[in-house]
Parts: C-alpha cells; structure tokens; sequence
C-alpha cells in the first residue's frame, strides 16, 4: 500500500501549508517557508494580586492560575485545532503579587490574554 498522509517535515525544501509557514517567534518552519515579514513587536503587561481574599490563602490562589497569549485563528478552528498560543504551555505566577512586562514580535492577528483557574 502506498501512504496517503505523512507529517510535512520541516527542512525537507517544501513549505506544507497550512502545517508550515514562513517562521515568526517561535512558529513556523523558517527552513521550508523563511521568515515571516509582517511582524509587530508588543508588550504585555502581566499584573496579579492573590492577596486579599477572605478565605482563600494567596498562596492557593496563586498556584491554580495560568496565563498565556493565544491568536484568534479561524482556519484552525475549522480543522478541529485550538488556537495558536504564545507559550507551548501556560505560564504559571511566580509570586502573588506580579507586575511584570513580556515583549514578542507577533504576526498581525486578534491576540487575546488568556488567564486560567482564577478562581476569586
């Protein structure tokens, strides 16, 4: 029998779209595809406070939140796929009081935050 499907695989000289595409941040396949052009560079700014809850401790709170920058993606969504998120996995909070910055340069797109087990 002759295979019907393989894996596109990056760096064998042919861009697979939609699977490969021209690299941007940590995406895409640069050897097949190259770089992505149209890029924007942004900041967010990640603020959480876990204090201050009657009866849960900072600490409980904290530890059951995750955030993490996803890309609206229609076509993906057709083909049963989530969203394009920034980070492989969410990013957990370190502290219980955070205010911190991440930079990225992201392709044109509606980006969204969003924050995981914020309970209270």
């Amino acid at each position: 029998l002759l295979p019907i499907w393989k894996d596109p695989i990056c760096g064998d000289g042919n861009c697979e779209w939609p699977w490969e595409f021209p690299s941007w941040g940590n995406f895409g396949c640069r050897a097949d595809c190259g770089v992505n052009p149209n890029t924007t560079d942004i900041v967010v700014n990640i603020k959480a406070d876990f204090t201050g809850h009657p009866t849960i401790s900072p600490m409980v709170l904290m530890s059951n939140a995750a955030w993490n920058l996803c890309l609206e993606d229609p076509a993906r969504r057709a083909r049963g796929e989530a969203d394009l998120c920034w980070y492989a996995e969410d990013q957990a909070f370190q502290t219980v009081q955070v205010n911190s910055l991440a930079s990225m340069s992201v392709v044109d797109g509606n980006w969204y935050v969003v924050v995981k087990g914020d309970f209270a």
